[in-house]
């Protein structure tokens, strides 16, 4: 119940963040699967979803599913399931917006970097990865402002121009911080309606840099 009712806030925090109505979204129903056991989810993906799943697998479109189950030995808090499933919902509901269409292949700097954006929203910190073929990443400093920084001051890190190239599961390392950094000033500076805008021309197969 406790998760019912935290992922249907979620949803309508979703939809009120960036002005989404209702008849812009294709698809507002999504199916959360969470087990207590890695072996489960396993099965349930594969049945469900047709995918392997290491902690947690998605089906974008109709039917829009999440399956995942609660690793205690890398989530080690119930907060940090919480954001886990925030991260990986996120992704769901970007696609129902406007065409049932993922922004993973054509902007995955945008679809990793506004899932990340979500969980530093809610819970300050990001490092949750989409990775449905093997393990998570795992981040050093939950800080990423700071690593963003320390790298830009160490001339390191990822130009825009190379991220917007990446799909989602080709993102790695720094490329997670500095998606996450390019979200985080369009968001703050640009405003959530203009990155509405922004997925819309992504899915009308606009490139990024006119888009």
């Amino acid at each position: 119940h406790l998760y019912a009712r935290r992922m249907e806030s979620f949803y309508d925090d979703f939809m009120s963040l960036f002005g989404i109505d209702d008849k812009e979204i294709r698809n507002r129903k999504h199916f959360v699967y969470l087990f207590e056991r890695q072996k489960h989810c396993f099965k349930a993906a594969k049945e469900l979803t047709g995918l392997h799943c290491w902690n947690a697998a998605k089906l974008p479109g109709n039917p829009s599913i999440l399956v995942s189950w609660y690793d205690k030995e890398n989530l080690s808090s119930e907060e940090e399931l919480h954001r886990h499933l925030v991260h990986h919902l996120s992704h769901l509901l970007n696609v129902s917006y406007y065409r049932m269409e993922w922004l993973a292949a054509n902007a995955g700097w945008a679809d990793e970097g506004l899932a990340h954006f979500l969980e530093y929203k809610y819970f300050n910190r990001a490092d949750n990865t989409c990775d449905e073929e093997g393990e998570e990443e795992v981040f050093s400093h939950s800080d990423w402002e700071y690593e963003v920084r320390s790298n830009l001051d160490a001339g390191k890190g990822p130009s825009f121009a190379e991220l917007s190239k990446k799909s989602t599961t080709a993102l790695h390392g720094l490329d997670h911080q500095f998606s996450w950094s390019f979200i985080d000033f369009l968001m703050k500076e640009k405003a959530p309606a203009k990155f509405k805008v922004f997925m819309k021309a992504i899915k009308e197969k606009k490139e990024t840099r006119d888009a």
